[in-house]
């Protein structure tokens, strides 16, 4: 989301929230605050947001005009988690995937 149009980023903080988000503290302050940071970094991690003991790592999948195509994401146990080795293999991972993709045509 941090990597979407500001329109889609709005319409999507504008909805509804889901109960377990209301639960989890998550401010809409909070989020945007975030989803600035994710978007300076190139990537997000999410420890025990949606699980207590588990963490997210995701970063976008851009196509040539920097247009979100997708993310790839690990979903690991809090233990498991070492943002020095994940961070740079995921990024570099989803550069090579953006490179890949990209620059395919569009249906």
């Amino acid at each position: 989301m941090a990597f979407s149009p500001e329109p889609v980023q709005e319409r999507i903080l504008s909805m509804p929230w889901d109960p377990s988000a209301l639960q989890s503290g998550v401010t809409e302050g909070h989020m945007r605050r975030r989803l600035a940071q994710a978007s300076v970094d190139g990537y997000v991690h999410l420890p025990g947001v949606l699980v207590g003991s588990l963490a997210g790592l995701a970063a976008p999948i851009l196509d040539a005009h920097r247009q979100v195509l997708g993310a790839l994401a690990i979903v690991q146990t809090m233990a498991d988690v070492n943002l020095k080795v994940q961070v740079p293999v995921l990024l570099s991972a989803t550069r090579g995937l953006s490179g890949m993709v990209g620059n395919l045509p569009r249906d």
